[in-house]
């Protein structure tokens, strides 16, 4: 990726998602209230990166069948 501060971004998303299925932190109300906090301030970027880097990945993708379909 080329923006590696909204990567980071991303990763304490993903973060957040497996603390969200943690099941201290669903018993511990004030800890999920924060987890839930942070997650939804971060879900519009996060989401947006996530999407960003499955189309260059399909770019990437179709680049190299492009090249593969061009060799002689």
């Amino acid at each position: 990726m080329k923006f590696p501060t909204l990567q980071v971004k991303l990763d304490r998303y993903e973060e957040l998602e497996k603390e969200l299925q943690d099941p201290e932190v669903l018993a511990n109300t004030s800890k999920l209230v924060e987890i839930q906090r942070e997650y939804g301030g971060l879900a519009k970027v996060a989401l947006a990166v996530r999407e960003y880097n499955n189309r260059a990945e399909n770019i990437e993708v179709a680049q190299e069948m492009l090249e593969e379909e061009s060799d002689p």
